[in-house]
């Protein structure tokens, strides 16, 4: 797989992070958060990350907290430009 593979893993896993906390309920809640962390070990384990070992790791961890914490925001402004 190649970086940008890992990164788009990456990505998937904190798009299931957030639909896990902001939408899931009970067992599916548990499923996509399973899936959140199953993704991420993928982009660890599977991908060929920028710059080696340890500084992909890093840009990958990184690149899950942005993703993250941008996801909320993203919602949010759909969700009012859908006129909620």
């Amino acid at each position: 797989m190649t970086a940008i593979g890992s990164i788009l893993l990456t990505l998937v896993a904190a798009g299931a992070m957030h639909i896990s906390v902001r939408y899931a309920v009970g067992r599916r809640r548990l499923a996509w958060f399973g899936g959140s962390l199953i993704a991420l070990a993928l982009a660890f384990s599977l991908g060929t990350v920028f710059g080696g070992v340890w500084p992909g790791i890093y840009t990958v961890i990184a690149i899950f907290f942005l993703a993250t914490m941008v996801s909320p925001w993203l919602d949010l402004w759909l969700s009012e430009r859908r006129g909620r």
